[in-house]
């Protein structure tokens, strides 16, 4: 099983850590929040977020399930950036769509929650980075579809090498074997963060993006052509369909480049595109 744990106390003792000196003198340590996953009894998040944010010299935060308008805002106001984290299938209707046969278990406390918290950092024009459940989330939220089950529904380009997206759910290094590469487009920021070498990566999804929302760019593919990261052209966002915070914090012993997927959290105020010029950014409109 996840190791779960409620991390509000323990995130105030990574603080604590962090400043008493654990942080690497090279950077800033930045404030991060991390969505909460909305169990049904506790405020948690797997440890994977907030360990691989902690090895990358950053401070973790579980922003607690709420859907106050303007508590959001004031915590959010209060951060550097904020991951959105994986997790259940998003509720078609958000995007249009009948629920698909396919379509898995939903968690509609959680849709609202997470749709609330990003139209948050929208409103204080804060970077995001959403991983799995989180970029799908990032993807419907600024207009796009999904895929409710690729195996059914995606079509593999003529050519491509088809490749498996889910073997084994998302429990950890054990189960977390590299499925399959993602290429990577140069000129894009992840190009600028781990280079553009093809990337062996995780995989335990069954949903993703079909139509990109409006803004975004596709900067990573999978073998069969699916995409696996897009980058907003104007707004510090990114989203990232694999899952490199499960490889950074386990460290599997073989198949995976480590040192690279560390990047994405030691640079992850240059993969999303925040830097210091974020605020300066104009807010897109939602559609």
């Amino acid at each position: 099983m996840i190791k779960v744990r409620a991390t509000l106390f323990s995130s105030i003792a990574v603080a604590a850590a962090l400043l008493a000196g654990c942080v690497s003198p090279k950077q800033s340590p930045l404030l991060v929040g991390i969505s909460d996953t909305c169990s049904k009894t506790k405020n948690s998040v797997p440890d994977y977020y907030a360990e691989s944010l902690k090895l990358a010299g950053h401070i973790p935060a579980v922003i607690c399930k709420n859907n106050d308008t303007n508590a959001l805002r004031a915590i959010v106001k209060k951060l550097d950036l904020i991951i959105f984290t994986g997790g259940e299938d998003i509720n078609p209707q958000r995007y249009g769509k009948a629920k698909s046969r396919l379509c898995e278990e939903i968690n509609n406390e959680r849709d609202e929650f997470d749709f609330a918290l990003m139209a948050a950092c929208l409103a204080e024009n804060k970077p995001m980075l959403g991983i799995c459940r989180g970029s799908q989330l990032m993807n419907v939220f600024f207009g796009g579809t999904l895929y409710q089950d690729i195996p059914s529904e995606y079509k593999v380009p003529t050519a491509a090498k088809q490749c498996l997206h889910r073997l084994y759910p998302y429990y950890g290094g054990a189960t977390n074997p590299p499925l399959h590469k993602i290429f990577i487009e140069r000129n894009s920021r992840l190009a600028s963060v781990i280079g553009v070498s093809p990337l062996k990566v995780n995989s335990h999804h069954h949903q993703g993006v079909d139509q990109l929302a409006p803004g975004f760019k596709i900067t990573a593919r999978a073998e069969d052509g699916f995409a696996e990261v897009f980058e907003h052209q104007s707004y510090p966002a990114i989203g990232i369909q694999f899952h490199p915070e499960n490889t950074v914090a386990c460290k599997p012993q073989t198949g995976f480049d480590i040192e690279r997927q560390t990047k994405i959290f030691l640079e992850i105020a240059k993969l999303t595109g925040s830097s210091k010029k974020a605020s300066s950014n104009k807010t897109p409109k939602k559609d």
